[in-house]
């Protein structure tokens, strides 16, 4: 009865037409279960290796080849830099990973929620709490999203090749050549204490599910900690809402940050190390 049908107005006279879309996981088009792209999780392990190579500097000035001034390096070439090569070179050609399949078909492997987003701190303005703008607007985006606590759901490959030492022209920098157990350090490096932080804000703004958090305290504290301590389990943040933190390297992080409109009318807007907003799954 929806699908279809104007939602709303704007005042401009512009009807809004409620799609009621479900943006989809990815996922196997013949059996309809989710996978994870390796390149996605390849990507997670690119971000926390990049980290653990910059150790937290800043950007490098270069110079720019068409006006000849000092600029500050730009993506592709703090990763050239860090990698020390371009695509035949970089060492991360070393690392295959095979797109993680759903292992478990007796057992949806998704869920439907309502992506929303919040404010990380409470703002107050004139002693009233101000919302963030999809907050205040009551915007939302229903994602279908991979279930939690799913022992072992998913199952992919990593290699990671040996060059036994061969030093030759067009080959990664060979102190750049990983073992799984650095793979795995450089990730619990970057991610475990990113994971911590959040756990602890979703906490303070009571946002956090006391029965998930019990369990993930438990797992944490047990077994599996240990394994992550020797290097042989790691933690990532995959998918689309991870957060701009989860996705750029400590020293060089600038986040776009939208702070409204300026007295001239116009969108403003500045670059900081941390987003003030977080994205969550909510049933409502």
């Amino acid at each position: 009865n929806r699908i279809g049908q104007t939602a709303n107005r704007e005042s401009g006279g512009r009807s809004v037409i409620n799609k009621l879309e479900i943006q989809r996981t990815f996922f196997n088009p013949f059996s309809q279960q989710p996978v994870i792209p390796g390149s996605s999780i390849k990507g997670a392990m690119r971000t926390a290796l990049l980290d653990d190579i910059n150790h937290g500097r800043t950007l490098q000035q270069v110079e720019d080849r068409r006006t000849h001034k000092l600029r500050k390096e730009n993506n592709q070439e703090l990763q050239e830099r860090l990698m020390q090569g371009k695509f035949a070179t970089d060492p991360m050609r070393l690392i295959n990973l095979a797109d993680a399949n759903y292992q478990t078909p007796q057992l949806f492997g998704s869920e439907i929620h309502f992506a929303v987003d919040r404010k990380k701190k409470e703002v107050l303005k004139n002693g009233e709490l101000v919302q963030s703008q999809a907050e205040a607007q009551n915007l939302y985006q229903l994602l279908e999203c991979l279930a939690p606590l799913r022992y072992r759901s998913f199952s992919s490959n990593l290699t990671v090749q040996d060059l036994k030492g061969i030093d030759t022209k067009g080959t990664p920098a060979k102190d750049l050549r990983w073992s799984i157990q650095k793979i795995a350090a450089a990730c619990n490096n970057f991610y475990y204490p990113r994971f911590k932080t959040e756990m602890t804000l979703l906490q303070e703004r009571a946002y956090l599910n006391p029965a998930w958090q019990k369990t993930v305290d438990a797992i944490l504290k047990g077994s599996i900690f240990q394994q992550i301590k020797a290097g042989n389990a790691f933690l990532l943040r995959i998918g689309r809402h991870s957060g701009a933190e989860s996705v750029t390297l400590n020293g060089v992080r600038q986040i776009k940050i939208l702070e409204g409109k300026g007295p001239d009318g116009k969108l403003q807007s500045s670059y900081q190390s941390e987003a003030k907003t977080i994205w969550l799954a909510a049933e409502t």
